[in-house]
């Protein structure tokens, strides 16, 4: 399901997920690898997540709507 979920972002919004949680990456070194402000980071990170969150939760209720 999180895979599924995964689809509706964008590149530059994955990219920044799967460095923060899958390489464990710091907001300041994912900035300085991708000639990125940390603000920018950060804010990329906070748009990823209320996405991910939102289609997590929208997979939940049709699946439960079908069951």
């Amino acid at each position: 399901v999180l895979e599924q979920a995964f689809t509706v972002l964008k590149p530059e919004l994955k990219e920044v997920v799967l460095k923060t949680y899958y390489d464990d990456k710091t907001q300041t070194e994912i900035a300085e690898e991708l000639g990125i402000s940390q603000m920018q980071v950060s804010r990329r990170l906070r748009k990823a997540l209320s996405l991910l969150s939102k289609t997590l939760e929208e997979l939940r209720m049709h699946r439960g709507g079908r069951s």
